[in-house]
């Protein structure tokens, strides 16, 4: 994480995702000069839990990605819980919204968080069945083990 501290600005202070290449750290360093004078942090890809904590607890106002690809990555990686964000007052923005109605991709955004967190939730039931039935294999096969070998002398 960098820090770029400017002069307070209505818009508040903002947390932007770092790009992946020179090039998309410039489109989003453009974009953020362009849109604000306030305080901006940059997050890496790899400190996305960082980006989540911070936009949680409402340390930002607002929450910059290059694209649609940056956000859904970020929501992917289990990192994105953007009804958290919302709760805290983060507004999303995107420097290269997809094609059509600027802020279509919002309903979209949240729609598919929902479906990804319902599909989460299932697999997190998932697991705990199956390790459930793992430990009550294991523990049979213990004991079954135990039963048919004989102590030694």
């Amino acid at each position: 994480m960098t820090r770029e501290a400017g002069a307070a600005s209505k818009l508040g202070r903002i947390a932007v995702r770092r790009g992946e290449n020179d090039a998309e750290s410039a489109a989003l360093t453009s974009y953020v000069g362009s849109a604000s004078s306030g305080e901006v942090e940059y997050f890496e890809s790899k400190d996305d839990a960082d980006l989540n904590d911070a936009l949680c607890s409402g340390r930002f106002d607002r929450a910059v990605f290059l694209d649609l690809n940056a956000l859904l990555t970020t929501i992917w990686s289990g990192y994105g819980k953007i009804d958290r964000w919302k709760d805290a007052g983060v507004t999303l923005e995107l420097v290269q919204p997809p094609d059509g109605d600027a802020d279509a991709w919002r309903a979209t955004v949240d729609a598919t968080f929902a479906s990804h967190s319902r599909w989460c939730t299932r697999q997190r039931r998932n697991q705990i069945v199956a390790a459930c039935v793992l430990s009550a294999l294991a523990l049979a096969a213990a004991i079954v083990f135990l039963v048919l070998v004989p102590p030694s002398r």
